[in-house]
Parts: structure tokens; C-alpha cells; sequence
């Protein structure tokens, strides 16, 4: 027999400690494995009561090392967790639980959680040996009646030899029988008599018990038939039975509960309140469903209410339960009944039939459409609520005809009596008049009257009109607009042509700035391969000079001074490329706010510290992802943290006989679904004229030989390719702070990009 052991595999031995450690208080042995080898080879020797698998081990996967234990070793039925960090989807999750799993932990591991999910399966393992030991003993008590039966067998051979021998002493009498055989005729009549009253009697109990037999055969072929037509029907209705035993909390279904709740009647799934409402139910239902059934078992009175599951498939069901309870002697509830329906068909329906009622109230609440039934015989109007909600009538909802004609002109009136009077007498069965209305604030309302004859007397007299007033009021009213436009159309001309020559001139100078940039770019392809030539021959010149000893500073000095002119002109024109976009297209992929920036200030930290500058960076935000170009957005960095160098530097320069600490902070944090990157510096500042124009191209606060003015322009160009915004707060002579928005990706846009292993998606 077994004793409580569990295997533990996970290819980190700090894992493997932890759980260890978190699972020490229980009373039983525990055997360790980084590597499945070992933990295949640990499984073959022993039966465990647990198996804890990391998904992500060296050679294979955790699902395949469940595999070829369950088929290569006697833990053919333990129960499996499964843990990992990275396969945490629902499609791995459930590749886990095809491959045996019980349950899926996540990393971090809750200790709390998780040794609680550790003691139900130790207990479940106790409960199992028991059971065990309980077969054990069934089988020894069924040996022994074997051994006991094989006594009644020898028995009975010994009695039917002593039998025989009783029979042979029998025979030998006979013949001393035969002498008082005489004396038994008499007898033996009088018998034959009885025996022959006994035997009619028996065959009217015979013929009177195959009655009841094929009465009782008749019922039972009936009762299977019925049975088979009552599962029939649940399986149409999709409703089936239950029964839930509350001395030992367990819970038999039918088969059609199992096709509801998406569960094979033979599987491994434990019928039983907590996991039900713990694995089943829907977690918005759980709390009332817990607190309806914490007081079953002191409810005598039928019940009936409805809940939401979630099925293995992750299909969500609408469940409609009625249940009662059955008491012992003593009125204590024992046991109790239900059904179960699933309803998801009808409230579907319900809700599709309550979309269409609201999708046709907002259609006759959109289109002021009011709906009327005339009773001609005695002169009613039925109008709809719509009557009073769109024109304030505040008249009861049915009116006589002669009160609706008070509120109509008398022309308008004269027009609808003669339509309506031709459908009455039956000259035609439809109408459509337009009228005017006199609503009660003062105002005139234009409508359309669309009636039809719904019902005729047998001569032919219409009884029933029924149609709809529709306001056309707004298109009366644009019609007198039309007309008031077309007396202004002259000077509407006038104004739309000043309009077209505006947005020519807008579109003139949009050609001019393409314009601008493909001449940028070619100037700059022009440009580079002269330079390029240029930089050649001065490195030829210096290496020659060197050579033929005609090296002296002068020249060195010259060719060192061409040289920086060289790489100055090289960078214009790789800013010019950049603003006049000669670049090919570049995906727009997750970015990591905080790795960038980190990577960022790693290639300037050294530079920042021998320059005697303080870099302080803030990573307030955890981790985030927005959408764009990681090497773009370093560029961006790169330009900001460039120009606050400048700034301090200068400002240092400046004060060189104060005590002046230069410093450059980098801040992160998310705010409204928003990522935020702030620079500040307590460099020289910007002008106010300058702030209006920072971020226009070639416009610079720096010397002509240092600066280019596109650094700034080409940030705001890489900031709004991203969907990002850029400000600037600056006083003059104190700071500077640019503060960069981005739209933060959440879980559900970052799905499509697990491909590119982004390290939200990669944690073990």
C-alpha cells in the first residue's frame, strides 16, 4: 500500500525548495526532480499520491512528461498540477487538463492557494487507500465464502452417499411394506381424493399468479418505456433530474444533466456542491447561489430559481432549477430533488425580442411617428403615448373625432374628411393627406396622414382605420430654407468661390513643402558622395604627409578642421534625410517604455558622469507597452538628452564662480490609459519666442557650429508617427521640462504580438 507521497518536478531547485517549503506542514514524503529523466525514472518505482509539473522543463515539456508517465509507470490516475509563468492562455490551460491535468497554477505561486489545492488532493489520495483497503478486505471475506461454499459442496457429496445408503435399507423394507400395503388402500383412496381437490385448488393459484406475472411483466415493459419516453423528452426539453443526498453532501445526475453542464457521464469530475459552484457557476451567480443553498437544508418548501454556468468549452448557459425536499421521521431534511433546464435558447430569445421592442420604439421615437386606430361606428381616436411625449397634448389617450378636428385647419380638414369618407363608403381602401396640426404651445406642426382600412362591416361600410401621423415638419421647414438660399445664392457663390481659392492655396502650399522635402532628400543623396570623397583625400593627405616627413601641425590642424567640418555636413544631411522622410517604412511593434530609456541612459551614464552631470531617473511606471519603434524612440532620447546636456553645460559655463550642480531627471508613470515620459533639466531655458518655435526645422538656440535645428523637428515628426503628443515648460535661465503622451496597449491589443516574445508574455 501506498504511503502519502508526492512528486515534485521543476527544472529551478529554488522552485522546488519553495514548494517544499510551503507544503512541510503536511504529513508526507516528498521526492524532488529537475530533469524529467529523473522524474520518469522516480515515477516508475513508486506510486505518488500528487504530481506537481512545471509546463516548462529542458528536452520536453511538462505535458509530454505527463504523458509517458502515465503510460510507463503505476500513476496512471494521479492527479496532475500543472505550473508555469508563460503558458498561462486558456489554450495551454487546457492542453494541460487533456494531458491529466486537476488544476493549473500560475508563478507567482500563492501559498495560501496553493497548499489548500494540495491538502483537498492529499485527502482525496486518503480516501482513495482507504477505499482500497476496504477492497482488500472485500476480496479476502469473498475467498473465504469461496472456501466455505467448497465445504457446503463436500457436504453435500457426503450426505448424498449417506443418502444412497439410507435408500438401499429402504428397498430392503419395501417388502415388509408390502404387507401393509393393503391396509394403506384405503388410505391411499381417501388421499387420492384430497391430492385431486389440492391440485384444482393449486391450478387456480397457478392460472390467478401467471396473471399477475404477465400483469407485473405488462407494467414493467410499461415502465421502461415510459422511462425511455420521459429521458426522450428531457433530452428535446434539454432538462434533467438530480438528487443530493445532505447526509453525505454527494449528488447523482441523469444524463441529460451531464450533456447540460458539458461533462462526460464516466470521467473523472467529482460530483459535489463546492466544486460545482466553485468550477461551474458563474461568478456573478456564485455568492447567491452559495447563500440559496447555505439554507436548503432547513427548507421543507419547493424552490425554483435560475443561474449561469461556464461549461468546459467556456460556453456561458442560462440554467432554470426547481427543487423540493424529502424529511425523515422526525421532519429533518435528508434528501433532495430537482431538475435542471437549460434555457439559453429562450433568453436568447427573450433578448433579441426586447432588442427588436427597443430598436422599434427608438425607430418611432427617431421618426415622431404617431400610430392611431379611428372606430368609425362610434367616432373614437385611439392615439399613441408618442402624442403627448413629441407635442405636449396632455388630452386622455382616447378622443372623439370631433375633438381631434379642433386641433386641425379648416382646409386641411376639408381634404382628410373627403380621403377618409371614400375608404369608409369603400370607394378605396388607403389614403395619404398632408395636414397641419395646431400643437399647444403655439406653434404649427406639418405632418403626412397615412390611413388604411383594417376592418369592414358586411355591406362593405369601412368599422376600422388605422394609420400613423408622420411629422415632415423638418422638411417643410428645409424646403423654406432652400428657398431662402436660393434667393442668397449669388453671394453664396461668391463666398464658396473665396472658400476654393483658400483651400488652393492650401493645397499650393502643401505641394511646395513635399516639394521642399524631395529636394532636401536629393540634395542630400547629391551631397553625400562628394563628402564622401572629400573625407577619403584628407585621410590620404595626413597619411602621405606622415610618410614623406612633411607631417607638421599646421597641417595636421587644417585636415583635423576639414575633417569635423566633414562630419558636421554628414549630419545635416542624415537630419535632412530624417525630416524630408527618404526612409523606408518601419513596422510598429510593443515597445517597453522603461527598457528603452533604460537602455538608453546605460550608453550616455559614463559620458554624463565624467562631464560632472547628475542623472536621475524615475521609473514610476511598473511596466508598459505603447505602440511604435524602439530605435526611433532612442533616437528621440538621444536628441533630449543631447540638448539638456547642452543646456547644463552652458548654463555651467555661465556660472562658472557659483556653486552650480548640473542636473538631468527622466521621469515615467500612466495616468487614464496614458504613458507619460517627462525631461527636465536646470540648464539655460527657453526664450518665449523660442518656445513657439522649437520644434520648427533649422531653427536653433545653439551655435551655427554646433547646431543643425533639426534635432527637435525630427522628435516631433517620430512622436507623432507613434500617435504621441510633445510639450515644453521652460523659464528662461532656470529650466526646461518636455513632457511626451503615448497611448498605453492593453492585455487585449498586445495579443497578436506574442509572437515577437514580449517580455510581458515571457515570464517564468
Amino acid at each position: 500500500m501506498a504511503s502519502n507521497k508526492i512528486l515534485i518536478v521543476d527544472d529551478e531547485q529554488a522552485t522546488c525548495d519553495l514548494i517544499k517549503g510551503i507544503l512541510e506542514d503536511y504529513n508526507l514524503k516528498m521526492f524532488l526532480a529537475n530533469l524529467p529523466e529523473e522524474a520518469m525514472q522516480l515515477a516508475n518505482n513508486e506510486e505518488y499520491a500528487l504530481l506537481i509539473l512545471d509546463v516548462n522543463l529542458p528536452d520536453m515539456t511538462g505535458y509530454e512528461l505527463a504523458w509517458h508517465i502515465r503510460e510507463n509507470s503505476a500513476n496512471t490516475t494521479t492527479p496532475i498540477i500543472f505550473i508555469s509563468g508563460f503558458y498561462n492562455d486558456p489554450k495551454s490551460i487546457m492542453r494541460g487538463y487533456m494531458h491529466g491535468a486537476v488544476d493549473f497554477v500560475t508563478k507567482p505561486i500563492d501559498e495560501i492557494i496553493f497548499k489548500s489545492k494540495v491538502g483537498v488532493f492529499l485527502q482525496l489520495f486518503e480516501q482513495k487507500q482507504k477505499i482500497r483497503e476496504q477492497n482488500d478486505e472485500l476480496q479476502e471475506r469473498y475467498a473465504e465464502l469461496l472456501k466455505k461454499d467448497q465445504l457446503l459442496k463436500e457436504a453435500n457429496l457426503t450426505l448424498e452417499s449417506e443418502v444412497e445408503e439410507k435408500t438401499s435399507d429402504l428397498n430392503a423394507k419395501i417388502e415388509e411394506l408390502k404387507k401393509a400395503r393393503e391396509e394403506l388402500i384405503s388410505i391411499k383412496n381417501h388421499l387420492a381424493e384430497r391430492v385431486e381437490k389440492r391440485t384444482e385448488q393449486l391450478a387456480l393459484a397457478n392460472t390467478k399468479l401467471k396473471k399477475e406475472i404477465n400483469f407485473h411483466q405488462l407494467t414493467k415493459e410499461k415502465l421502461l418505456k415510459s422511462e425511455s419516453e420521459l429521458k426522450r423528452a428531457q433530452e428535446i426539453a434539454k432538462i434533467g433530474n438530480w438528487r443530493w443526498n445532505l447526509k453525505d453532501d454527494s449528488i447523482s445526475w441523469s444524463d441529460t444533466m451531464y450533456s447540460i453542464y458539458g461533462l462526460e457521464k464516466n470521467g473523472k469530475y467529482r460530483l459535489n456542491l463546492n466544486t460545482l459552484l466553485n468550477d461551474m457557476v458563474h461568478p456573478e451567480d456564485r455568492k447567491i447561489l452559495k447563500n440559496l443553498w447555505a439554507t436548503a437544508k432547513g427548507a421543507q418548501k419547493t424552490r425554483d430559481f435560475e443561474f449561469r454556468i461556464i461549461t468546459p468549452k467556456g460556453e456561458v448557459k442560462h440554467i432554470h432549477a426547481i427543487s423540493y425536499t424529502d424529511t425523515d421521521e422526525d421532519g429533518k431534511p435528508v434528501t433532495r430533488y430537482g431538475t435542471t433546464q437549460d434555457i439559453t435558447e429562450q433568453k436568447k430569445a427573450q433578448l433579441e425580442l426586447k432588442t427588436k421592442k427597443e430598436q422599434l420604439k427608438l425607430a418611432v421615437d427617431a421618426s415622431r411617428i404617431v400610430v392611431y386606430d379611428y372606430y368609425v361606428k362610434d367616432g373614437t381616436v385611439h392615439l399613441s403615448e408618442e402624442i403627448k411625449k413629441l407635442y405636449g397634448f396632455s388630452a386622455p389617450k382616447t378622443l372623439t373625432a370631433e375633438k381631434v378636428k379642433r386641433f386641425l385647419f379648416d382646409d386641411d380638414l376639408a381634404v382628410m374628411q373627403k380621403d377618409i369618407n371614400k375608404c369608409i363608403e369603400g370607394e378605396k381602401n388607403e389614403f395619404e393627406v398632408e395636414f397641419r396640426l395646431k400643437i399647444v404651445n403655439g406653434k404649427i406642426r406639418y405632418f403626412i396622414n397615412r390611413g388604411k382600412v383594417l376592418e369592414r362591416s358586411e355591406n362593405g361600410r369601412a368599422l376600422k382605420i388605422s394609420g400613423t401621423f408622420v411629422d415632415i415638419t423638418r422638411l417643410r421647414e428645409a424646403e423654406n430654407q432652400l428657398k431662402e438660399i436660393n434667393a442668397n445664392l449669388e453671394q453664396r457663390v461668391q463666398n464658396e468661390i473665396k472658400k476654393r481659392e483658400q483651400q488652393q492655396q492650401l493645397v499650393l502650399q502643401k505641394s511646395k513643402l513635399e516639394s521642399l522635402g524631395e529636394l532636401a532628400a536629393g540634395i542630400a543623396h547629391e551631397i553625400s558622395h562628394p563628402l564622401s570623397v572629400i573625407s577619403l583625400s584628407v585621410d590620404n593627405i595626413l597619411r602621405k604627409a606622415g610618410k614623406n616627413g612633411t607631417y607638421d601641425q599646421y597641417m595636421t590642424n587644417k585636415c583635423h578642421g576639414i575633417q569635423k567640418s566633414i562630419n558636421k555636413i554628414s549630419e545635416i544631411i542624415k537630419q535632412i534625410r530624417i525630416f524630408s522622410r527618404d526612409q523606408k517604412a518601419e513596422e510598429l511593434l510593443p515597445v517597453d517604455i522603461n527598457r528603452v530609456i533604460q537602455n538608453a541612459v546605460l550608453l550616455v551614464q559614463t559620458q554624463f558622469n565624467n562631464h560632472n552631470i547628475a542623472l536621475d531617473i524615475d521609473l514610476g511606471l511598473s511596466q508598459g507597452y505603447i505602440l511604435g519603434n524602439e530605435n526611433k524612440l532612442e533616437q528621440v532620447l538621444f536628441n533630449l538628452l543631447s540638448n539638456s546636456k547642452y543646456a547644463v553645460e552652458e548654463k555651467n559655463n555661465q556660472l562658472e564662480s557659483v556653486n552650480y550642480q548640473m542636473k538631468i531627471e527622466i521621469s515615467t508613470y500612466q495616468k487614464n490609459n496614458y504613458i507619460y515620459i517627462g525631461f527636465w533639466d536646470n540648464g539655460v531655458g527657453i526664450t518665449e519666442e523660442g518656445k513657439k518655435r522649437i520644434f520648427d526645422p533649422f531653427y536653433t538656440t545653439k551655435d551655427k557650429e554646433i547646431g543643425t535645428g533639426l534635432g527637435l523637428s525630427v522628435v516631433y515628426g517620430i512622436i507623432k508617427e507613434m500617435n504621441g503628443t510633445i510639450k515644453v515648460e521652460s523659464k528662461e535661465g532656470k529650466y526646461t521640462f518636455f513632457s511626451i503622451k503615448f497611448p498605453q496597449m492593453n492585455d487585449e491589443q498586445l495579443k497578436p504580438y506574442k509572437k515577437y516574445n514580449l517580455s510581458y508574455n515571457n515570464k517564468k
